[in-house]
């Protein structure tokens, strides 16, 4: 993914969110409002306000990421439910997380924007799920194993 070298790294925003007690945050430039994920989606949604301007997203990995066979593609970008062909993304050097510029000077004064991507946190916690299911079978074959060796 190639990035513009006038990128800036530095975002002057920040947001929290909240996806099931885990909080994430989302550095921005431009203006935002009424963040949300949808986890069925796969896709974060803000309403950002143009004002001719651009939104700068910096996305860390651990809340949202787009990959493919263990290689970075770009992100779906939606602004007002229509594909983005201007939206620029990339990675920053220093840490991974990932950039989406997105143009907002041809929308209204709001605009609903949505970045879709191929994994979001809460995923995790699945993975979390069936780790914990297979060790609590193991720990229960294991008490019963033991109760069964005849003792010495």
């Amino acid at each position: 993914m190639h990035q513009p070298p006038e990128w800036k790294y530095d975002m002057p925003y920040g947001w929290t969110m909240d996806i099931d007690g885990q909080k994430y945050d989302i550095l921005y430039g431009g203006h935002i409002a009424n963040v949300t994920a949808d986890i069925d989606r796969r896709s974060i949604a803000f309403d950002g306000r143009s004002e001719g301007s651009t939104l700068e997203l910096r996305l860390s990995r651990a809340l949202i990421d787009s990959t493919q066979d263990n290689r970075d593609i770009p992100f779906i970008v939606l602004v007002n439910g229509q594909p983005s062909v201007n939206a620029t993304q990339g990675i920053v050097p220093s840490t991974g997380d990932r950039m989406v510029c997105i143009p907002l000077s041809n929308f209204g004064p709001w605009s609903r924007v949505e970045v879709i991507g191929t994994s979001i946190a809460p995923e995790f916690d699945m993975l979390a799920i069936v780790i914990a299911s297979v060790m609590a079978v193991a720990i229960v074959a294991s008490r019963g194993f033991k109760q069964r060796m005849p003792k010495l």
